[in-house]
């Protein structure tokens, strides 16, 4: 009698791992199809007046590999100005998923010389999710490539000068 609970235990230890076999590729595969690289959010509007010095926030779904932002894989352009877009990108420190782009702050009494020209001047921030046009792409912690991209115009405020 006291080798049945014996028997038992030992079957189930053998079975245990091919039952479990059957639900953990369930749950893998479901978690393969929701692991797509995207953008959830922006705090850049299109169409908006965006201050010289405020921060560009970018919120994915997972966390993103810093190896991979820089001015390559997130696109700034102006056709008014022949001045390239100058700035930093930085990760928030309590979320890898969270990452900012602070424009170099100007420093001249007309804002000349910082990572956005004022006067008006229209923008394009684009994140492209395509390599074969010579763009590289933002990727997240597991080498997996930004799936949509992301458009987003904007301008700077109309510079007056300091008023006296």
């Amino acid at each position: 009698m006291s080798r049945t609970p014996f028997f038992f235990a030992l079957t189930f230890c053998a079975l245990l791992p091919i039952l479990s076999c059957g639900s953990g590729g369930s749950a893998r595969a479901g978690a393969e199809s929701q692991g797509n690289f995207l953008l959830e959010s922006s705090n850049l509007k299109d169409g908006a007046v965006w201050q010289l010095n405020k921060l560009i926030e970018l919120k994915f779904n997972n966390p993103v590999d810093m190896d991979t932002v820089h001015f390559g894989t997130i696109l700034f352009h102006s056709s008014q100005t022949n001045q390239p877009v100058t700035g930093s990108f930085e990760v928030d420190a309590s979320d890898p998923s969270l990452i900012y782009f602070r424009p170099t702050c100007p420093t001249s009494e007309a804002n000349s010389n910082g990572g956005l020209m004022p006067g008006g001047m229209a923008y394009t921030m684009t994140l492209p999710t395509d390599s074969r046009y010579g763009a590289t792409v933002l990727r997240d912690r597991e080498g997996r490539a930004l799936q949509k991209g992301f458009v987003r115009s904007f301008a700077v405020p109309v510079w007056n000068g300091l008023k006296g």
